[in-house]
């Protein structure tokens, strides 16, 4: 017996008629903008949502001015139905998982070179959302914050929910505890970068050293300036960008997890990675997201994609000096 299949001519996945009209309209879009080129419509096999995404992906690597060397981002496309009269494109740019890193051994060597140079580090790439990593600092925050109450360590916490130290001495079997984060991490990460981090002129004066310091001092002054400049050209955007706190859903408060990297100290510090685990397994079981940022262009307003690109070039320039500051930490590796 002959199992039946399906004609070649039959197409895969069916979409409604005004899906198809949604998605020629962005094609057509990005064309008007420049992102698509004729011959990107000559490949029959995609569909054409795979030839948009595919052809703002190769805008983007050439926006941040080709391959990057330690980070990664991606595009993904959709687009929207909400009713008859409104149609969305909605745009996701995300980090590409490069795995996890260390960060000792250069901001060690950084802190012993100039005092206070390995923090400024530290926070500033802590701080930024452009490309956002997760740091052994970030780890000891969370677990601040989000498990011993804001104390600096587990054991006021433990005191104040377990007033009998037979329960205390259990519970404590289970926690993850600061001793972990000051076997693991030096001291000078844990305490207040504020009061650490130099200022711009110092910066400005350690980037005319010679040698690797230099270079990291100058890569990082690069990097503010780029930050700054992009969260300012994001702002002429405002209005098609969802915040941070948001998953494109239009629901409630939903955590971030799409860091990349994830850092540790080095390879004996297991404590950043566990809480790294611990705090994206319980985001995954509520609300959760992995895209950095998120815009909804109605369909009928081309002139917010383009200006929705220019904008994306700053955050694009912002990327490749992180990606060029990152580099330098990794040659010490």
């Amino acid at each position: 017996m002959e199992l039946p299949t399906i004609a070649t001519g039959v197409p895969l996945v069916l979409h409604s008629a005004q899906r198809q009209q949604l998605t020629a309209q962005l094609v057509r879009m990005l064309i008007d903008a420049g992102v698509i080129h004729r011959r990107d419509l000559l490949v029959e096999d995609d569909s054409p949502l795979q030839v948009a995404t595919r052809a703002l992906n190769r805008w983007l690597e050439q926006a941040i001015g080709g391959k990057l060397n330690s980070l990664g981002c991606i595009f993904r496309l959709d687009v929207c139905e909400y009713d008859a009269a409104l149609h969305c494109i909605r745009i996701w740019w995300e980090a590409d998982w490069i795995g996890n890193m260390y960060l000792g051994i250069p901001l060690d060597a950084l802190e012993a070179a100039v005092p206070g140079l390995g923090a400024t580090v530290l926070d500033t790439i802590g701080s930024q959302r452009i490309h956002p990593m997760f740091t052994p600092r970030d780890a000891f925050e969370h677990m601040r914050f989000r498990e011993w109450d804001g104390k600096r360590s587990e054991k006021q916490m433990l005191k104040e929910h377990y007033p009998d130290r037979k329960e205390r001495e259990d519970a404590m079997k289970d926690c993850i505890t600061r001793a972990m984060f000051d076997e693991a991490i030096p001291a000078w990460a844990l305490r207040s970068l504020e009061r650490r981090k130099l200022g711009h002129a110092r910066l400005r004066a350690v980037a005319r050293h010679d040698g690797w310091t230099g270079a990291v001092a100058a890569a990082l002054l690069e990097v503010q300036a780029a930050v700054a400049r992009a969260g300012a050209e994001t702002a002429t955007i405002d209005g098609l960008l969802l915040s941070e706190e948001e998953d494109g859903s239009g629901g409630e408060y939903s955590e971030f997890t799409g860091f990349a990297p994830c850092f540790s100290w080095d390879a004996a510090d297991t404590v950043s990675q566990t809480v790294f685990d611990d705090m994206v397994d319980m985001a995954w079981q509520g609300t959760s997201h992995d895209h950095i940022g998120f815009a909804e262009i109605e369909a009928s307003k081309p002139d917010e994609l383009r200006r929705f690109l220019r904008a994306m070039r700053a955050h694009c320039r912002a990327v490749r000096a992180l990606d060029r500051l990152m580099t330098l930490l990794h040659e010490r590796q």
